[in-house]
């Protein structure tokens, strides 16, 4: 949680200077800074302040709200005192409400003792329920550090230690989710990400986010939306969370997107 609240802060101290609103029309006293600043004397209207700020007299800015995809496993499947993770297992969904599930690695068919783990999901627009009694595979990746990055995969299996899955035998995704990774390790379709331009030519970088099969058209989902997709034989819901990059500013990276199957 401290690194989330950290890395929320430094960008917005990078987009807003930290004192201030952002504006998109750039007009009026809080065209620098915002506050006080912004209504007269030298820090805040003309000048250079006033023209270079990130809502600056141009009035066109790429930027967007910070968003996150963030991603909580309880216990936490690290080593002692190492935030970050390469876990996988697979089991069955013992409990699930609205962006959480509970996961039992071990089978009803052995002698091993319960062993269940909570994920819990943190997404804009996401409203994920797994299905209860389904055998999944999970595979979840994080990366901490300043410029942290994380990735979840959550995949159907039709058997699991020669049990058949008493609620859906096909082999298909549930979730995909990545927060500051263009390339996903599980995901059946490759991510590109194409620099657009600002609006009037503002500060900072804008992309569209594009994902194809490999050797297939590629499909473009807009930011801040839910899009229905059809790709990699699946259909999802899928929403970029994601796109943007302030100037000069190294975190967050700039891409975070989801991707839900549907039925």
């Amino acid at each position: 949680m401290a690194l989330r609240a950290l890395g929320s802060l430094a960008l917005v101290c990078l987009v807003a200077s930290c004192d201030g609103e952002t504006r998109s029309d750039g007009s009026g006293g809080s065209a620098g800074s915002g506050g006080t600043a912004g209504s007269g004397g030298t820090a805040g209207s003309g000048g250079t302040a006033g023209s270079s700020g990130a809502g600056g007299s141009s009035g066109a800015t790429c930027w967007h709200p910070a968003k996150n995809v963030w991603v909580t496993v309880t216990p936490h499947p690290g080593d002692a005192g190492i935030v970050s993770f390469d876990w996988s297992t697979t089991g069955k969904v013992t409990a699930s409400a609205k962006n959480e599930l509970t996961i039992d690695d071990c089978p009803a068919n052995s002698a091993c003792s319960a062993n269940p783990r909570k994920l819990t999901l943190d997404a804009p627009l996401l409203d994920f329920v797994a299905p209860v009694g389904a055998f999944v595979s999970v595979h979840a990746v994080e990366h901490a550090g300043w410029n942290s990055s994380r990735t979840l995969a959550i995949r159907n299996v039709p058997t699991w230690n020669g049990q058949p899955n008493p609620v859906a035998s096909h082999d298909r995704f549930h979730l995909l989710a990545a927060d500051g990774e263009l390339k996903h390790p599980d995901a059946p379709f490759e991510v590109t990400a194409t620099l657009v331009p600002c609006p009037g030519g503002g500060s900072g970088k804008l992309y569209a986010l594009s994902f194809a099969p490999p050797g297939k058209p590629s499909v473009t989902v807009p930011y801040g939306q839910i899009a229905s997709v059809d790709l990699a034989g699946q259909k999802w819901q899928a929403s970029v969370v994601r796109s943007y990059e302030a100037n000069a500013a190294d975190y967050p990276a700039p891409y975070a997107w989801w991707f839900q199957g549907v039925e």
